[in-house]
C-alpha cells in the first residue's frame, strides 16, 4: 500500500477532538525519552513542561532539563527524582523501559513513530493528553498538506543507513514500509530496494546490479570518515559523483520535523537532475 492511502486512511478513521487532556488540563512535568517525542512536544507549545530528555536529545531547551541518560538504559534514579507526571517514550522503547515505571508507579504513553503516518497519530496523542487539541490540529493539518501529493518519481536511488565505517562492509539499506522510504517517495526518488520491507542489509552485488543514480548515505557527522565508493564506479551515482552523505540527526528519527529532511532529498533530487 503506498504512503499516500496509508496515510490518509488512517486520517479518515482518527481524528482529534477537543474533550481535554487525560490529566484534567493541568500543566504536567515530561521526561522524554525520545528526541522525536521531544520534537513534537516543544512544537505543540509544550516545551517548557519538560523536565528530563536522553542524552540524544539535540532540541534547545533550558538548561535547567536534567539529562536521564540513553534511549534504552535510561537512569531511573534520575527519573525518579525528577518527580515527573507523565513519562514520554515510543513503542520500541516499552521492552526496555515501561516494566521498571510500572514498579516505580510512573505514569508514561508510548507512541507510534514508524512512519509518517504514527507522527500524524502522535500528535493526535499528545494533543489531547497535553491539552492543546487546538494547535495539535493545526500541526497535523499542515504536514498533511505536505503529503497529500506524492510526484512521480524522476530518479532510481538508494538510501544507506549503516555500514561498518569507512569501509563498504556490512551495508544495510531501507525498503517499503519504512520512513525513509516514505520520505525518498515524497521527494521523487524511486526506492531500487522498494520491493523488499523493513531495513536489511545487501551485498556489493545486489547495489551493483540495481545500479542506482543516487546514493544517500546516513552519517553520524559529515566530517566523519568517508566511505570508498571509487571501488564501485561500474554504480551510475558513483561514476556521476551522486553520493551524498546526510546527517543522522536529521533523517533517523521520525517527528513532526520531517518537512526539513524532506527539503534536503528535495535539493539533492535537484541537485542531481540539473547537473548538466
Amino acid at each position: 500500500m503506498g504512503l499516500i492511502k496509508r496515510s490518509l486512511i488512517w486520517f479518515a478513521f482518527i481524528s482529534l477532538t477537543n474533550s481535554g487532556s487525560l490529566y484534567g488540563g493541568e500543566r504536567l512535568r515530561l521526561v522524554s525519552l525520545s528526541p522525536s517525542i521531544t520534537e513534537i512536544v516543544v512544537d505543540l507549545g509544550r516545551g517548557d513542561w519538560i523536565v528530563g530528555v536522553t542524552n540524544f536529545d539535540t532540541e534547545p531547551l533550558p538548561p535547567t532539563v536534567e539529562r536521564v541518560g540513553g534511549w534504552i538504559d535510561p537512569s531511573f534514579e534520575k527519573i525518579v527524582a525528577l518527580k515527573p507526571d507523565l513519562v514520554l517514550m515510543v513503542n520500541d522503547q516499552e521492552q526496555f523501559v515501561a516494566q521498571k515505571l510500572k514498579e516505580l508507579k510512573i505514569d508514561y504513553v508510548s507512541l507510534p513513530e514508524t512512519t509518517i503516518g504514527d507522527i500524524l497519530k502522535s500528535i493526535e496523542i499528545l494533543g489531547n493528553v497535553l491539552s492543546c487539541s487546538e494547535k495539535a490540529i493545526k500541526l497535523r493539518d499542515s504536514l498533511l498538506t505536505i503529503i497529500k501529493t506524492v510526484p512521480e518519481p524522476e530518479v532510481n536511488g538508494v538510501f544507506i543507513v549503516d555500514h561498518t565505517p569507512g569501509t563498504l562492509n556490512n551495508i544495510y539499506v531501507t525498503g517499503d514500509g519504512t520512513y525513509l522510504d516514505e520520505l525518498m517517495q515524497l521527494s521523487g526518488i524511486n526506492n531500487v530496494f522498494g520491493d523488499r520491507s523493513g531495513y536489511f542489509p545487501i551485498s556489493l552485488e545486489e547495489l551493483i546490479e540495481r545500479n542506482p543514480e543516487i546514493i544517500i548515505e546516513l552519517v553520524q557527522s559529515t566530517d566523519s570518515i568517508k566511505t570508498p565508493w571509487y571501488q564501485l564506479n561500474r554504480i551510475k551515482a558513483v561514476k556521476e559523483g551522486a553520493v551524498f552523505r546526510v546527517n543522522a540527526d536529521l533523517f533517523s528519527h521520525p517527528s513532526s520535523r520531517f518537512p526539513v529532511a524532506l527539503k534536503k532529498l528535495k535539493e539533492i533530487v535537484a541537485n542531481v537532475l540539473h547537473k548538466d
